[in-house]
């Protein structure tokens, strides 16, 4: 796709765009899901999820943006009840099978970010508005 809007000329608000959006998204999913694999139960999913925006798509939006994105992230859940939510019937064995499912889903949607970011590298496109 990106290679044919390239190609042909056609105005980047297209698909290119929407990809390079859910590329970025991606690359913050990817970031939290490892905060949350590597979090103790203590942590908090609101801090883990602020930390992960604010190292991927802050730098993407405004001020205004931003700041509402840090009030949403204080609404979230608990590590707690978060994993409850993931893991019916909640267990050691139940929670280690969900780490190590989260694990092989970074491990794919890494090199599905990758690969498409060398798509737009090499068509000098990663700044589309």
């Amino acid at each position: 796709m990106v290679s044919w809007e390239c190609r042909l000329g056609a105005p980047f608000e297209k698909g290119s765009r929407t990809l390079l959006r859910l590329h970025r998204a991606l690359l913050f999913i990817v970031d939290f899901l490892k905060n949350l694999k590597d979090s103790r139960e203590e942590d908090q999913i609101s801090m883990l999820c602020q930390a992960s925006y604010d190292g991927t798509l802050s730098k993407y939006h405004s001020w205004i943006v931003r700041k509402l994105v840090g009030v949403a992230a204080h609404l979230l859940a608990s590590r707690d009840c978060m994993l409850n939510a993931i893991i019916s019937g909640r267990s050691s064995r139940h929670e280690y099978e969900v780490m190590q499912a989260i694990t092989r889903f970074i491990s794919i949607a890494e090199q599905v970010f990758y690969r498409l970011q060398k798509i737009y590298e090499d068509k000098n496109i990663l700044n589309l508005p």
